[in-house]
C-alpha cells in the first residue's frame, strides 16, 4: 500500500501528468481574455468618469447662472426682512441642487463601477470553469495511466 501511495505521488509522474494535460494554448487564450475584460472595464470606467466629470462642468455652469439670478432677485428686495427671506430660500434651494447633484454624479460612477465588475465577476468565472476543466482532464490523463 506504501508503494502505491509513493507511486501516486511521485513527484516525476506528478510532473509528467501535468505537462502532458497543461493546455498552453488554453492559458494564452485565457491571458489574452484576461487582458480583453481589464481594458474593457477600464473603458468603462474612464467612460463613467468622462460622463462625471461632464455632468459636473454643467452643473457649475448652471450654479454659475443661477448665481447670477439669486443677486438679482436679492437688488430687488423690499427690505431687510424681505431680503433676509429670499437669502434663506435660496440658501435652501442651494442645499437641496448640491445634495441632489451630488446623488446624481454618485449614480454616474456608480453605474460605470457595477457594469465593470459585473464584468470582471464573469471573466473571473470563465476562469475558474477554465480551470476546473483543465483539472478534470489532468486528473483523467493521470489516472487513466
Amino acid at each position: 500500500m506504501l508503494n502505491d501511495f509513493s507511486k501516486m505521488f511521485n513527484a516525476n509522474e506528478m510532473t509528467k501528468a501535468w505537462q502532458q494535460s497543461m493546455d498552453i494554448k488554453g492559458v494564452v487564450e485565457a491571458s489574452k481574455q484576461n487582458t480583453d475584460a481589464l481594458k474593457q472595464a477600464s473603458s468603462i470606467m474612464a467612460d463613467a468618469m468622462n460622463s462625471c466629470f461632464g455632468r459636473q462642468v454643467q452643473m457649475m455652469q448652471n450654479a454659475m447662472q443661477e448665481s447670477v439670478e439669486a443677486v438679482q432677485k436679492l437688488t430687488t428686495s423690499q427690505g431687510i426682512e424681505d431680503y433676509m427671506s429670499k437669502q434663506n430660500q435660496m440658501a435652501q434651494k442651494v442645499a437641496t441642487k448640491a445634495q441632489n447633484n451630488g446623488q446624481e454624479l454618485a449614480k454616474i460612477m456608480q453605474d460605470g463601477q457595477t457594469k465593470a465588475m459585473n464584468l470582471m465577476a464573469k471573466q473571473a468565472t470563465n476562469n475558474v470553469q477554465s480551470v476546473q476543466k483543465q483539472n478534470k482532464t489532468a486528473a483523467c490523463a493521470a489516472t487513466s495511466k
